[in-house]
């Protein structure tokens, strides 16, 4: 669950590092105010901002459950806790079961 968890932070810093539109619109707006910058200039300063919003809209496309409500994604973090939880406490019964099956392996070869 820790790397899930690191994996989402990872996933939200690179987001809002894309999404950071306001200074390449604050570029756009002042390069056309200025009357010094070419129009090739402004040109490829538009186009890097549609190329800025195509990655940013591919990355929307990959994130897992954006396509639910937020109802629904509170459904399915609870039904995946509990699931979680129930693993956890399977595991530990296993873990149980495996030292007494140890313990009474060393009792037999004593």
């Amino acid at each position: 669950m820790c790397e899930s968890v690191n994996s989402i932070s990872a996933q939200i810093e690179v987001l809002s590092k894309e999404f950071d539109f306001l200074p390449s619109i604050i570029s756009i707006l002042s390069s056309a105010d200025k009357s010094k910058e070419s129009k090739d200039e402004i040109i490829k300063k538009v186009a890097s901002f549609k190329n800025k919003l195509i990655l940013c809209k591919e990355s929307l496309s990959v994130m897992n459950g954006l396509n639910y409500s937020p109802e629904e994604q509170d459904e399915l973090y609870k039904k995946n806790l509990n699931e979680l939880d129930s693993k956890r406490k399977a595991l530990e019964t296993f873990r149980y079961l495996d030292v007494i099956t140890n313990s009474q392996v060393k009792k037999e070869n004593v």
